[in-house]
């Protein structure tokens, strides 16, 4: 907005509230007005602000990019609702720099409001209140990315009629250049499999929007997002199937009583295990915060770290509180306790000790052969010949085999079905996922 109508705003709205208290206002003396200063300067109007939870990491991925994975939080302080429209991202020493450009359906489909677990979409931020923008950033390897910065453009709604006359103060639309924000220089993490051998779908893994990137929770004060870069693990059979012939139960599954192992050397420092295993489709509900991870291991990684093992068979557990762990160590065998609705692992790495209330850790795998994964529209697509990756994260709905041979329900017949639904954490949104 040009400083001389800003002016001329403002000193109405100062009129308008002085008057009603029975002050007088002295005459205002306008200055010529300046050069308008550059969007995003020190000193300019913004209405919408804007912050990260956590620093980007940049990870490489199966698709041969490295992905930058965070959430913008996008605070409306106006009173009138505001309706994103654009959110570029770019490199913030090089403008034209591109690492996301979000538009149209874009952006509707990486836009929720702040605390919605049911993970609806929507572009438009009421009055005083704030978006999570779930971004993917995609840079290219080899490229060194100091800090980001977020440009966004928004649409204002009309004043509502019974709004005071300061909200006019406040424009139409507008284009905001943010202040940058740091790329994380930690290292990312390289670990071992958490399954041995079959094919593993990685269902609900970065960087798509589901409800574990939705999940966004309060810790001491501050957001966290646990399930940043969580995955959960289903098998399939030799032909694609979730399960062996007819009927999906727990006895037919693929993935049930799969051996989990450990992903690095480390120490047990929390184990639960009377939780039952759900039935198949069925939506649990009733659980608490902690028990919604059902029967779970967390590890303290020796570099400090620690790993969730969710939805474990209860009376499985090979390790107890205490214990030291080698790598590739059998914990405990996979189920389907707590918010889930079939069998899976549900693995990620985390801050602090808290399943569901720490920040999320980026990490790779040190090694997988990938079978398939989908396209940039969501196709699945099986390779021709499984592709042997090293140091990288698996995106969402990869189809991926670690060393080692298979455990558990493994199997396939030619008359195996497919399944109502695909495994994963309750269907319901909300963390857990």
């Amino acid at each position: 907005m040009p400083a001389r109508r800003t002016l001329q705003l403002l000193s109405a709205a100062i009129a308008v509230a002085l008057l009603a208290t029975g002050c007088s206002v002295p005459a205002v003396q306008e200055a010529p007005s300046p050069e308008p200063s550059p969007v995003g300067a020190t000193g300019a109007f913004t209405p919408l602000t804007a912050s990260v939870i956590t620093p980007p990491s940049p990870v490489p991925g199966s698709d041969g990019k490295v992905h930058l994975a965070f959430e913008l939080l996008v605070t409306n302080t106006s009173p009138r609702a505001a309706t994103l429209t654009r959110v570029l991202i770019t490199d913030a020493a090089n403008s034209s720099g591109v690492v996301s450009d979000l538009a149209g359906a874009s952006l509707l489909d990486r836009t929720i409001l702040a605390g919605d677990l049911a993970v609806g979409r929507t572009t438009t931020i009421p009055a005083y209140a704030t978006a999570l923008v779930v971004v993917d950033g995609v840079s290219k390897p080899g490229e060194s990315l100091g800090a980001l910065q977020a440009h966004l453009t928004a649409e204002f709604a009309p004043p509502e009629p019974d709004q005071p006359p300061y909200v006019s103060i406040f424009p139409d639309t507008i284009t905001e250049d943010l202040p940058s924000f740091p790329v994380s220089t930690q290292p990312v993490p390289s670990i071992g499999p958490p399954l041995a051998g079959g094919a593993w779908l990685t269902l609900n893994a970065c960087c798509t929007v589901t409800a574990h990137r939705a999940t966004v929770l309060g810790r001491d004060g501050t957001l966290v997002a646990p399930e940043r870069y969580a995955i959960d693990f289903s098998r399939v059979g030799d032909n694609g199937d979730l399960f062996i012939g007819d009927a999906h139960t727990i006895a037919t599954d693929t993935s049930y009583n799969a051996e989990l192992l450990a992903v690095a050397d480390g120490t047990v420092v929390a184990v639960s295990d009377d939780l039952p295993d759900q039935p198949i489709g069925v939506n649990p509900a009733g659980y608490s915060l902690q028990e919604l991870a059902g029967n779970q291991i967390v590890l303290r990684l020796d570099s400090g770290i620690y790993a969730l093992y969710a939805h474990n068979v209860p009376g499985s557990p090979r390790v107890k509180v205490g214990d030291r762990v080698r790598k590739g160590q059998v914990l405990a065998l996979l189920g389907n306790s707590g918010n889930s609705t079939a069998p899976h692992l549900h693995f990620h790495l985390m801050a602090t000790p808290e399943p569901l209330n720490s920040d999320g850790i980026p990490f790779t795998w040190d090694e997988y052969l990938l079978l398939g994964q989908t396209d940039s529209a969501g196709v699945f697509g099986s390779l021709s010949k499984p592709e042997r990756q090293q140091n990288v994260y698996a995106l969402a709905s990869s189809a991926i085999q670690f060393p080692g041979v298979n455990t558990g329900n493994f199997g396939a017949a030619p008359d195996s079905g497919s399944p109502e639904q695909l495994p994963q954490d309750g269907g319901d949104g909300g963390p857990g996922n």
